[in-house]
């Protein structure tokens, strides 16, 4: 699942630099937002989706994952049900 996240991360950063006219490696992504880092201009993924999947679908070898203990752990720890008052 990484592998596939990070593809389509690779291929939304090669949109907003097409658009932007940057080089992809002076790109990043942050939630929701594809940001060229040395000027702070930002596009929302939605915004470069149709021109993403226009895109030839990068080589596995030349894609770049993050590891396990640098992703974003989106989940976030359940409160019990029963430290909730009942009625």
């Amino acid at each position: 699942m990484r592998q596939v996240g990070a593809t389509g991360r690779a291929m939304l950063i090669s949109a907003a630099a097409a658009k932007w006219g940057v080089p992809a490696k002076d790109c990043a992504t942050e939630p929701h937002f594809v940001v060229h880092t040395a000027s702070g201009r930002k596009l929302g993924y939605g915004e470069v989706a149709a021109a993403a999947a226009k895109l030839p679908v990068p080589k596995k070898e030349d894609v770049r994952s993050r590891n396990a203990r640098s992703g974003v752990i989106s989940a976030k720890r359940a409160i019990p049900c029963s430290t909730f008052p009942r009625l």
